[in-house]
Protein backbone atom coordinates (compact mmCIF):
# COMPACT_ATOMS: atom_id res chain seq x y z
CA UNK A 1 0.00 0.00 0.00
CA UNK A 2 1.22 3.55 -1.05
CA UNK A 3 0.54 7.04 0.93
CA UNK A 4 0.90 9.79 -0.69
CA UNK A 5 1.78 12.57 0.97
CA UNK A 6 3.15 16.14 0.82
CA UNK A 7 6.48 16.63 0.16
CA UNK A 8 7.07 19.80 1.53
CA UNK A 9 9.31 21.59 4.32
CA UNK A 10 7.76 21.51 7.73
CA UNK A 11 4.98 18.87 7.02
CA UNK A 12 3.46 16.81 9.88
CA UNK A 13 2.86 13.60 9.46
CA UNK A 14 -0.07 12.53 11.34
CA UNK A 15 -1.71 8.80 12.54
CA UNK A 16 -5.54 8.44 13.47
CA UNK A 17 -6.33 5.62 15.77
CA UNK A 18 -9.64 4.52 16.88
CA UNK A 19 -11.49 2.29 19.65
CA UNK A 20 -14.28 1.96 21.82
CA UNK A 21 -12.75 2.98 24.61
CA UNK A 22 -9.20 1.82 25.99
CA UNK A 23 -8.44 -0.80 24.44
CA UNK A 24 -6.49 1.30 20.92
CA UNK A 25 -4.21 2.92 23.50
CA UNK A 26 -2.32 -0.38 23.71
CA UNK A 27 -1.54 0.24 19.98
CA UNK A 28 -0.81 3.44 20.48
CA UNK A 29 1.15 2.70 23.22
CA UNK A 30 3.51 0.44 20.87
CA UNK A 31 3.54 2.88 18.34
CA UNK A 32 5.29 5.46 20.72
CA UNK A 33 7.54 2.25 22.22
CA UNK A 34 8.59 1.66 18.87
CA UNK A 35 10.56 5.52 18.64
CA UNK A 36 9.97 5.62 14.97
CA UNK A 37 10.75 9.04 13.47
CA UNK A 38 8.07 8.50 11.04
CA UNK A 39 5.19 10.33 12.31
CA UNK A 40 4.94 13.72 14.34
CA UNK A 41 1.47 13.12 15.60
CA UNK A 42 -1.60 11.05 16.88
CA UNK A 43 -4.78 11.32 17.20
CA UNK A 44 -6.65 9.21 19.21
CA UNK A 45 -10.90 8.89 19.27
CA UNK A 46 -11.61 6.76 21.87
CA UNK A 47 -15.84 6.29 21.30
CA UNK A 48 -16.81 5.47 24.82
CA UNK A 49 -19.92 6.69 24.51
CA UNK A 50 -20.73 3.64 22.39
CA UNK A 51 -18.78 1.12 24.62
CA UNK A 52 -18.94 -2.26 23.83
CA UNK A 53 -18.42 -2.34 20.20
CA UNK A 54 -19.00 -5.91 20.50
CA UNK A 55 -22.98 -6.05 20.96
CA UNK A 56 -23.54 -3.67 17.87
CA UNK A 57 -25.16 -4.61 14.96
CA UNK A 58 -23.42 -4.64 11.84
CA UNK A 59 -25.80 -1.34 10.93
CA UNK A 60 -24.82 0.54 13.84
CA UNK A 61 -21.26 -0.12 14.03
CA UNK A 62 -20.88 1.36 10.28
CA UNK A 63 -22.33 4.41 11.19
CA UNK A 64 -20.27 4.70 14.14
CA UNK A 65 -16.88 4.10 12.47
CA UNK A 66 -17.68 5.77 9.32
CA UNK A 67 -18.48 8.85 11.18
CA UNK A 68 -15.05 8.22 13.37
CA UNK A 69 -12.72 7.94 10.08
CA UNK A 70 -14.60 11.52 8.51
CA UNK A 71 -13.57 12.77 12.36
CA UNK A 72 -10.37 11.62 11.41
CA UNK A 73 -9.88 12.16 7.68
CA UNK A 74 -10.68 16.26 8.76
CA UNK A 75 -7.81 16.24 11.32
CA UNK A 76 -5.50 15.61 8.08
CA UNK A 77 -4.34 11.81 9.06
CA UNK A 78 -1.99 10.54 6.46
CA UNK A 79 -3.28 6.71 8.31
CA UNK A 80 -5.69 5.33 10.01
CA UNK A 81 -6.10 1.96 12.44
CA UNK A 82 -8.89 0.59 13.40
CA UNK A 83 -7.76 -0.72 17.01
CA UNK A 84 -10.89 -2.77 17.28
CA UNK A 85 -10.90 -6.50 16.40
CA UNK A 86 -14.86 -6.30 16.41
CA UNK A 87 -14.88 -3.17 14.18
CA UNK A 88 -12.06 -4.59 11.84
CA UNK A 89 -13.86 -8.02 11.70
CA UNK A 90 -17.40 -6.64 10.14
CA UNK A 91 -17.36 -3.72 8.81
CA UNK A 92 -13.88 -1.95 8.29
CA UNK A 93 -13.55 -3.26 4.24
CA UNK A 94 -16.50 -2.32 3.24
CA UNK A 95 -15.82 1.46 4.95
CA UNK A 96 -12.14 1.31 2.90
CA UNK A 97 -13.78 1.40 -0.45
CA UNK A 98 -15.53 4.63 0.29
CA UNK A 99 -12.01 6.91 1.44
CA UNK A 100 -9.15 7.79 -0.08
CA UNK A 101 -7.52 7.85 2.86
CA UNK A 102 -5.24 4.18 4.15
CA UNK A 103 -6.91 2.47 6.66
CA UNK A 104 -5.26 -0.68 8.49
CA UNK A 105 -7.39 -2.89 10.99
CA UNK A 106 -6.19 -5.51 13.32
CA UNK A 107 -6.96 -9.08 11.47
CA UNK A 108 -4.19 -9.21 8.99
CA UNK A 109 -1.73 -8.61 11.19
CA UNK A 110 -3.53 -10.93 14.18
CA UNK A 111 -3.11 -13.75 12.04
CA UNK A 112 0.52 -12.85 10.89
CA UNK A 113 1.55 -12.88 14.36
CA UNK A 114 -0.26 -16.24 15.23
CA UNK A 115 1.64 -17.75 12.61
CA UNK A 116 4.80 -16.86 13.09
CA UNK A 117 4.89 -17.24 17.33
CA UNK A 118 2.31 -20.42 18.21
CA UNK A 119 3.67 -23.25 16.80
CA UNK A 120 1.03 -26.01 19.18
CA UNK A 121 -2.07 -27.25 18.46
CA UNK A 122 -4.66 -25.50 21.42
CA UNK A 123 -5.57 -21.76 20.50
CA UNK A 124 -8.16 -20.31 22.60
CA UNK A 125 -9.53 -17.17 21.07
CA UNK A 126 -11.12 -14.82 23.39
CA UNK A 127 -12.63 -11.77 21.64
CA UNK A 128 -16.11 -10.26 21.62
CA UNK A 129 -19.50 -11.52 20.80
CA UNK A 130 -19.52 -10.11 17.70
CA UNK A 131 -15.98 -11.09 16.41
CA UNK A 132 -16.33 -14.56 17.26
CA UNK A 133 -19.47 -14.54 15.54
CA UNK A 134 -17.84 -13.43 12.38
CA UNK A 135 -15.61 -16.20 12.22
CA UNK A 136 -13.31 -14.02 11.19
CA UNK A 137 -9.80 -15.58 12.73
CA UNK A 138 -11.42 -19.01 11.95
CA UNK A 139 -12.08 -18.32 8.56
CA UNK A 140 -7.94 -16.95 8.31
CA UNK A 141 -6.41 -19.55 10.28
CA UNK A 142 -8.27 -22.68 8.09
CA UNK A 143 -5.99 -23.73 6.40
CA UNK A 144 -3.57 -23.93 9.66
CA UNK A 145 -3.19 -26.59 12.00
CA UNK A 146 -4.59 -25.45 14.87
CA UNK A 147 -8.06 -26.90 16.63
CA UNK A 148 -9.64 -23.33 17.86
CA UNK A 149 -11.56 -23.06 20.72
CA UNK A 150 -13.12 -19.30 20.00
CA UNK A 151 -14.47 -17.99 23.33
CA UNK A 152 -16.78 -14.77 23.29
CA UNK A 153 -16.23 -12.79 26.40
CA UNK A 154 -19.24 -10.20 26.55
CA UNK A 155 -19.01 -8.19 29.88
CA UNK A 156 -14.93 -8.19 29.97
CA UNK A 157 -14.95 -4.84 27.84
CA UNK A 158 -17.08 -3.35 29.95
CA UNK A 159 -15.35 -4.36 33.50
CA UNK A 160 -11.79 -3.39 32.03
CA UNK A 161 -13.49 0.11 31.12
CA UNK A 162 -15.40 0.30 34.74
CA UNK A 163 -18.15 0.40 33.21
CA UNK A 164 -20.06 -1.83 36.19
CA UNK A 165 -18.82 -1.95 39.13
CA UNK A 166 -20.61 -4.93 40.16
CA UNK A 167 -18.50 -6.95 37.36
CA UNK A 168 -15.29 -8.67 38.39
CA UNK A 169 -12.80 -9.11 36.18
CA UNK A 170 -10.98 -12.44 37.69
CA UNK A 171 -14.64 -14.07 37.81
CA UNK A 172 -15.65 -13.20 34.35
CA UNK A 173 -12.21 -14.71 33.05
CA UNK A 174 -13.09 -17.64 35.40
CA UNK A 175 -15.74 -18.72 33.64
CA UNK A 176 -14.73 -17.46 29.87
CA UNK A 177 -12.23 -20.52 30.31
CA UNK A 178 -14.56 -23.23 31.25
CA UNK A 179 -13.32 -25.56 28.56
CA UNK A 180 -13.02 -28.62 27.68
CA UNK A 181 -9.45 -28.92 25.99
CA UNK A 182 -6.75 -31.22 24.73
CA UNK A 183 -4.47 -31.29 28.36
CA UNK A 184 -1.63 -32.87 26.12
CA UNK A 185 -0.57 -30.19 24.50
CA UNK A 186 0.96 -26.60 24.85
CA UNK A 187 -1.86 -23.65 24.62
CA UNK A 188 -2.31 -20.01 23.52
CA UNK A 189 -4.52 -17.70 24.33
CA UNK A 190 -5.23 -15.02 21.87
CA UNK A 191 -5.91 -11.45 23.08
CA UNK A 192 -8.56 -10.83 20.50
CA UNK A 193 -9.88 -7.89 21.47
CA UNK A 194 -7.57 -4.80 21.81
CA UNK A 195 -8.60 -4.25 25.75
CA UNK A 196 -7.30 -7.54 27.11
CA UNK A 197 -3.66 -7.07 26.55
CA UNK A 198 -4.71 -4.44 29.87
CA UNK A 199 -5.94 -7.35 32.18
CA UNK A 200 -2.76 -9.86 30.20
CA UNK A 201 -1.94 -11.01 33.74
CA UNK A 202 -4.79 -11.55 34.92
CA UNK A 203 -5.80 -13.79 32.25
CA UNK A 204 -2.63 -15.64 32.44
CA UNK A 205 -3.22 -16.09 36.02
CA UNK A 206 -6.49 -17.62 35.82
CA UNK A 207 -5.86 -19.73 32.60
CA UNK A 208 -2.62 -21.48 34.71
CA UNK A 209 -4.81 -22.53 37.48
CA UNK A 210 -7.34 -23.89 35.57
CA UNK A 211 -5.64 -25.76 33.10
CA UNK A 212 -2.52 -27.93 33.39
CA UNK A 213 -0.81 -26.82 29.95
CA UNK A 214 1.86 -24.56 29.60
CA UNK A 215 0.78 -21.43 28.77
CA UNK A 216 1.21 -18.62 26.14
CA UNK A 217 0.17 -15.59 25.98
CA UNK A 218 -0.57 -14.28 22.47
CA UNK A 219 -0.80 -10.15 22.67
CA UNK A 220 -0.77 -8.92 19.27
CA UNK A 221 -0.36 -5.06 19.53
CA UNK A 222 3.28 -4.39 18.88
CA UNK A 223 2.71 -6.18 15.67
CA UNK A 224 -0.55 -4.21 14.81
CA UNK A 225 2.00 -0.81 15.76
CA UNK A 226 4.76 -2.39 13.39
CA UNK A 227 2.40 -3.21 10.40
CA UNK A 228 0.93 0.18 10.01
CA UNK A 229 4.32 2.00 10.76
CA UNK A 230 5.53 -0.28 7.43
CA UNK A 231 2.83 1.50 5.84
CA UNK A 232 4.19 5.13 6.30
CA UNK A 233 6.82 6.65 3.62
CA UNK A 234 10.23 6.35 4.64
CA UNK A 235 10.94 9.10 2.53
CA UNK A 236 9.78 11.91 5.46
CA UNK A 237 11.89 11.55 8.58
CA UNK A 238 11.23 13.89 11.36
CA UNK A 239 12.62 14.66 14.69
CA UNK A 240 10.19 17.06 15.47
CA UNK A 241 8.22 16.53 19.49
CA UNK A 242 5.33 13.41 18.96
CA UNK A 243 1.68 15.34 20.08
CA UNK A 244 -0.11 13.06 21.11
CA UNK A 245 -4.18 14.20 21.05
CA UNK A 246 -7.20 12.25 22.52
CA UNK A 247 -10.43 12.41 22.02
CA UNK A 248 -13.70 10.76 24.11
CA UNK A 249 -17.26 11.18 22.93
CA UNK A 250 -18.13 10.94 26.50
CA UNK A 251 -16.59 11.63 29.52
CA UNK A 252 -12.87 13.01 28.50
CA UNK A 253 -12.09 13.51 32.35
CA UNK A 254 -13.07 9.73 33.26
CA UNK A 255 -11.03 8.48 30.51
CA UNK A 256 -8.33 10.45 31.11
CA UNK A 257 -8.21 8.87 34.88
CA UNK A 258 -8.61 5.42 33.48
CA UNK A 259 -5.62 5.85 30.85
CA UNK A 260 -3.26 7.25 34.18
CA UNK A 261 -4.66 4.34 36.36
CA UNK A 262 -3.70 1.87 33.23
CA UNK A 263 -1.22 3.53 31.20
CA UNK A 264 1.88 5.98 31.94
CA UNK A 265 2.80 8.37 29.09
CA UNK A 266 6.14 10.39 30.58
CA UNK A 267 7.78 12.89 29.09
CA UNK A 268 4.81 13.22 26.34
CA UNK A 269 3.04 16.20 24.62
CA UNK A 270 -0.68 14.44 25.53
CA UNK A 271 -3.61 17.27 25.19
CA UNK A 272 -7.10 15.58 26.08
CA UNK A 273 -10.53 17.02 24.58
CA UNK A 274 -14.09 16.07 24.51
CA UNK A 275 -16.06 15.95 21.38
CA UNK A 276 -19.60 15.27 21.32
CA UNK A 277 -22.32 13.88 18.48
CA UNK A 278 -19.77 12.43 15.85
CA UNK A 279 -21.42 8.94 16.56
CA UNK A 280 -24.85 10.22 17.72
CA UNK A 281 -26.88 6.67 17.17
CA UNK A 282 -30.01 8.17 18.20
CA UNK A 283 -29.86 9.61 14.61
CA UNK A 284 -30.47 5.62 13.05
CA UNK A 285 -33.91 4.81 12.77
CA UNK A 286 -33.18 1.73 14.76
CA UNK A 287 -33.02 0.69 18.25
CA UNK A 288 -30.18 0.70 20.18
CA UNK A 289 -29.07 -2.10 22.72
CA UNK A 290 -29.92 -2.35 26.68
CA UNK A 291 -26.71 -3.53 28.29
Amino acid sequence: MYIAVKLYGGYILKIGIFDSGLGGINILNSIINSNSPLFDDIFYVADTINVPYGNKDAEQLGYIVKNIISFLEEKGCDLIISACNTSSSTVLNKLKLNTLTPIIGTIEPTVSFIKETFHHKNLIILATKATIESKTFEKALSASDYDIYPVACPKLVDAIELKDPSLDIKDLIKSYLQININQDNPIGILLGCTHYPIIKDQINDAASKIFSNEITMLDPCEKIAIEALNLLPKNIITDKPKRIFIYDTFDINLLKKKIEYYFKFEKLNVYFEQILNITPLDELKISQPQY
